[in-house]
């Protein structure tokens, strides 16, 4: 059978949508080598991703805070380089994602799980091995948005480690740390997410914000006056921007401090008018968070790993900088959790140049098509 004649004007339309169709795959390809690099840099996330809200945390090259201490000055909350910290404490419900993601038959090799996390009445996930595949964690009912406690430090670690490898089927043993001992595990180079470093943690809470300054204020809630243990939101109290959960309330009440008679834990910002000058919640209150620190060797805590900001069953008015603590790596408890820290928001400049390469693709391509046509 013959072949069907074809026109001059039909090849050069054949041609135009040719080279329509290799302009829309160049930048198809383009638009996927400009999102790889921003995954790469931490400038954009996995539709899967746990959500964060993030608190900047700007001037850089502040010099520290120095506080008179028992074995001499010391010098905190001096950070060289800008930084994000999450808003809020991770949450149970944050911890369950990670926990069916990297253990989802419940097996629970890496002992993530903490059985105090369902039988303590301060805990708040529940273990069920005989669940479906990918969801034998869950968090009980109403307690997903209490910070999630008994994780020791490596636990901290393997989750920040999923995270920045990607969560969904990233590892736990390495990227940001080699999970060891606890002792010897240190940041990798050009990690997105970790745990914030004692000074970060420090300068997050008490720094004033106002610019590249040693100045500090003594509570994370931007004030030299000690918090009031209130009710969330603690609308109820003289002073709502500087209030938090503490024991005083239960302490009056004739409550000890081990007490479980009911759950003592509030949502992470619950206290939404008590912020520290960057804009985090719960710094003093609620539980104690690991940092990635290790107390110096001067201290009777040397080389433990430090924790920052008061427990639930602590009073108000040891929230202040004077307050940290030296804490075994492996040491999982009602009154501790942790907060992440990632890197800084994505400078003006690289943005300019995605849309700039993107923009010029497309011209690249109406340059060609016009050609084309013209011939």
């Amino acid at each position: 059978m013959a072949a069907a004649a074809i026109s001059h004007h039909d090849a050069r339309e054949m041609l135009l949508e040719s080279d329509h169709a290799k302009a829309a795959r160049g930048l198809m390809n383009a638009a996927r080598i400009i999102l790889a690099a921003a995954f790469a840099l931490g400038y954009a996330t996995d539709a899967r991703a746990i959500a964060f809200s993030w608190a900047t945390i700007g001037n850089a090259g502040n010099p520290a805070d120095i506080i008179p201490g028992p074995f001499g000055l010391e010098f905190y909350g001096a950070v060289d380089h800008p930084y994000r910290i999450s808003q809020h404490e991770v949450t149970n419900a944050q911890y369950v994602e990670f926990l069916n993601s990297v253990d989802p038959s419940g097996a629970n090799v890496l002992e993530l799980y903490n059985a105090s996390m369902t039988t303590h009445i301060l805990g708040g996930i529940l273990h069920d091995a005989s669940a479906p595949v990918g969801s034998t964690y869950a968090a009980k009912s109403g307690r997903g948005q209490n910070p999630v406690n008994f994780v020791s430090l490596l636990d901290a670690m393997r989750f920040v480690n999923w995270l920045d490898n990607g969560q969904a089927s990233g590892g736990t043993e390495d990227g940001v740390y080699a999970v060891a001992d606890g002792s010897s595990e240190v940041r990798a180079p050009g990690a997105t997410y970790f745990l914030p470093t004692d000074d970060e943690w420090y300068k997050a809470a008490f720094h004033q914000n106002d610019g590249a300054t040693g100045n500090y204020w003594d509570y994370p809630t931007g004030t030299d006056v000690a918090p009031t243990d209130s009710d969330p939101p603690g609308t109820l109290a003289a002073d709502p921007s500087n209030t938090g959960n503490f024991f005083d309330e239960q302490y009056l009440q004739g409550y000890g401090p081990d007490d479980q008679s009911q759950n003592w834990l509030t949502d992470v910002g619950a206290y939404a008018l008590a912020t520290s000058p960057y804009g985090t919640f719960d710094q003093a209150g609620n539980v104690s968070e690991w940092t990635e620190s290790r107390a110096a060797s001067q201290f009777p805590s040397g080389g433990l790993p430090i924790v920052r900001g008061t427990r639930w069953n602590d009073l108000a008015g040891g929230s202040d900088v004077t307050r940290w603590g030296g804490v075994a790596p492996d040491v999982e408890a009602s009154t501790l959790g942790f907060r992440i820290a990632m890197t800084p928001e994505p400078p003006a400049m690289i943005l300019a140049c995605f849309v700039a390469i993107g923009l010029l693709a497309v011209a690249r391509g109406r340059r060609v098509n016009r050609g084309k046509a013209d011939a």
